[in-house]
């Protein structure tokens, strides 16, 4: 798979990475015992699957998570890289099914909230955005003064209800929490 992108990419320093990943797991797998040997072979799939996203090679990377599915669901990296490719693809829907199995095995985070409700928002689900913070805007009451507030990613949230009522034709609201 590494020879048929040299041509292409072989100037790319990201390309000499993954090439020198390749090379290095080659001899560190030989002379790895059995039980290590998984784990490297795991460790390097992942390694690869990242390198695949950052040379914009998304499905490749895909493809080598695929290729070890089983052995690398429990780790969260993948899981990461997986969401980084779809994302990346504005596949906003299977990125947010991504955070779903995110949360599923590391259980449920104001980061990943978050990343949902803005997936959500650039899916067009505004309504949906809407609902999850309205609540928490009205008891904080504006922008100012949200530094000090108890909820995660304060101004964030702040904003991305304001842009979704502003989507949703809503502007007088909005310019209230803009306000």
């Amino acid at each position: 798979m590494i020879r048929s992108y040299a041509a292409h990419y072989q100037h790319l320093p990201e390309y000499q990475a993954l090439r020198s990943i390749i090379e290095r797991s080659a001899v560190d797998v030989q002379v790895a015992q059995e039980a290590d040997l998984t784990a490297q072979k795991v460790s390097v799939h992942i390694e690869m699957a990242a390198q695949f996203v950052l040379l914009e090679q998304y499905e490749e990377a895909r493809a080598v998570l695929d290729q070890r599915s089983e052995e690398v669901e429990s780790f969260v990296r993948p899981h990461v890289v997986r969401i980084d490719s779809y994302q990346k693809q504005l596949e906003y829907a299977r990125a947010e099914a991504g955070y779903s199995a995110l949360g599923q095995l590391i259980g449920t985070t104001a980061y990943i909230d978050h990343q949902v409700l803005q997936l959500q928002y650039l899916q067009g689900s505004l309504d949906a955005v809407i609902q999850a913070l309205g609540p928490e805007e009205q008891a904080q009451g504006s922008l100012e003064g949200l530094e000090d507030a108890q909820i995660p990613f304060p101004i964030q949230r702040a904003l991305l209800y304001a842009r979704s009522l502003w989507g949703a034709n809503r502007w007088d609201e909005a310019l209230l929490v803009y306000d």
